[in-house]
């Protein structure tokens, strides 16, 4: 008798494991969701990509407004150097900034205020092609 219990458990053993339509359905379910967790996780990786695009956006766009308001500025003096603004070009010594020289003069300010604007246009245009792709 023990010889037929354990020819039965080697048996039943071998025997091949067959799914039901419900293990297969379940099965398949499974892969959708995976599928469309990778999905999404794709696209808020995307959704932050582009946001932090959006924020650099919008910090060109402030800079931008502050250099329209400094040539408004600009152009109502008169006077060879100006009072308003000054560009300093300083080197950096750890938790400070010595000057190495500063400009005054009202158009060269104006003329760097141009260049900026631009090259600050310029990278904006690309960041909303970023921004639509």
């Amino acid at each position: 008798m023990e010889k037929n219990l354990r020819k039965n458990e080697n048996e039943t053993k071998a025997l091949p494991v067959t799914l039901t339509e419900s293990d297969k359905q379940a099965q398949n379910l499974q892969k959708e969701i995976e599928r469309k967790t990778a999905e999404l996780q794709k696209c808020l990786e995307d959704l932050e990509r582009k946001k932090q695009i959006s924020q650099n956006r919008s910090v060109f766009l402030n800079v931008l407004d502050e250099l329209e308001k400094a040539e408004d500025d600009l152009c109502q003096e008169e006077s060879f150097d100006t009072t308003l603004f000054k560009l300093k070009f300083c080197s950096y010594q750890g938790y400070r900034d010595d000057d190495v020289f500063t400009i005054g003069n009202r158009e060269i300010i104006v003329e760097f205020v141009h260049f900026i604007r631009d090259k600050i246009s310029n990278k904006v245009q690309e960041l909303e092609s970023k921004l639509i792709a």
